[in-house]
């Protein structure tokens, strides 16, 4: 953050300044295409996958509708503006490498996130984060709390796909209501649960059937996002 209260980040269209604050005379016409903030890379063991995954989402975003900013998380927590990606960004698709590298200038997550949650352009976050301090619910909680958008599961969702134990008593519960229920349910080859309804209606119901009797309350600590 500089001093005047700006926050200065790299895109594929050079080094951008957002202020902090909200303009007093209103906001600034600015490029209105959709400013999507990659973020990827993180701090488990799955580093390397998050970035070859962040890669291919650059390739095949649509500079027309997206204003890029692709920030990288390192191994040991650091956050950057992944400025090698930025600037081949700025080129096109095609001189992207492989897998991205979360190498640049460091920023503070909440002054970077902070900064883009008073945009006038729409910003929408993009975890590409694999396993814990990611996809765990610990970044989807940062991003609420600062009231940016986000793409993906919520900060609960999130955390009971990472908690094992817990997303066995999710599934438990919704099996044990289908059998009561008689209906038909298995196990995919590739592991996924699937269960039979005869309607969206049905399945909707013993969805939050299934999250109540988990000991969860549907609306609070578990919501259902239809895309």
């Amino acid at each position: 953050m500089t001093a005047n209260g700006t926050v200065a980040y790299m895109t594929g269209a050079g080094m951008q300044h957002v202020d902090h604050e909200p303009d007093a005379d209103g906001p600034v016409a600015a490029d209105e295409r959709i400013h999507l903030i990659v973020l990827f890379g993180g701090e488990s063991a799955e580093h390397d996958v998050s970035c070859t995954t962040a890669a291919h989402v650059l390739a095949a975003a649509d500079p027309e509708k997206y204003r890029i900013t692709p920030v990288g998380i390192s191994t040991d927590g650091r956050w950057v503006i992944a400025e090698a990606a930025a600037a081949a960004l700025d080129a096109g698709a095609a001189p992207l490498p492989g897998k991205l590298d979360p190498v640049g200038s460091e920023v503070s997550p909440t002054a970077l996130l902070s900064a883009a949650a008073h945009e006038p352009a729409t910003t929408v976050v993009m975890p590409l984060l694999h396993g814990p301090m990611g996809e765990d619910g610990t970044v989807q909680g940062l991003l609420e709390t600062v009231g940016v958008p986000y793409v993906g599961s919520g900060v609960l969702a999130s955390a009971i796909a990472m908690d094992k134990q817990k997303a066995k008593e999710v599934y438990a519960a919704a099996g044990g209501l289908m059998a009561d229920a008689g209906k038909r349910q298995g196990v995919a080859d590739e592991g996924g649960w699937w269960p039979e309804f005869a309607s969206n209606e049905e399945a909707l119901e013993m969805t939050v059937r299934a999250i109540e009797r988990a000991g969860c309350h549907p609306g609070s600590d578990a919501s259902i996002f239809l895309g």
